[in-house]
């Protein structure tokens, strides 16, 4: 997953979440196929590993 990819895929994400993006249904297939490949399920993997490290700090 290149690093465009990451970007352009959080932006969707967080922008149809919050309203701020029209939510489309190409949008939603592109985070779809994005979300389904294995870097992405990595990624995801090690973000989760991170929360209970930055909870312990608040």
């Amino acid at each position: 997953m290149s690093v465009n990819e990451l970007y352009v895929g959080s932006q969707l994400g967080f922008g149809t979440m919050f309203g701020t993006i029209e939510k489309r249904p190409a949008c939603a297939q592109y985070r779809q196929r994005r979300s389904a490949r294995p870097a992405c399920a990595r990624a995801k993997e090690r973000d989760d590993a991170l929360v209970p490290q930055r909870q312990a700090k608040r």
